[in-house]
């Protein structure tokens, strides 16, 4: 699967180069979904290299989910830097 930021929630499940948006956005939510193994990690940026989010699976498999909630905070751009295993789902304001 692509990476999709045509819609809300983003599903995004690639990390590098094809997992930017270089605009401002604002966001609800986060839910990484399903990562593989405990140790896995998840890494997302803005646009100044600021961390929004970084998150270290505890535990993987079917039915593990991980969930940040942000209130509509804005970014300055939204980059997925790592994402070992699994899918990021970002929920839009």
């Amino acid at each position: 699967m692509a990476n999709d930021f045509t819609s809300n929630p983003w599903v995004l499940d690639t990390a590098g180069a094809t997992s930017a948006w270089t605009y401002p956005v604002k966001i609800l939510t986060m839910v990484w979904d399903q990562p593989t193994a405990a140790g896995d990690d998840l890494s997302v940026t803005d646009g100044s290299s600021n961390v929004i989010w970084n998150h270290k699976a505890i535990a993987g498999g079917a039915g593990i989910y991980y969930t940040s909630e942000f209130y509509g905070r804005s970014w300055d751009g939204f980059y997925l830097t790592t994402l070992d295993t699994g899918t990021l789902y970002v929920y839009l304001k």
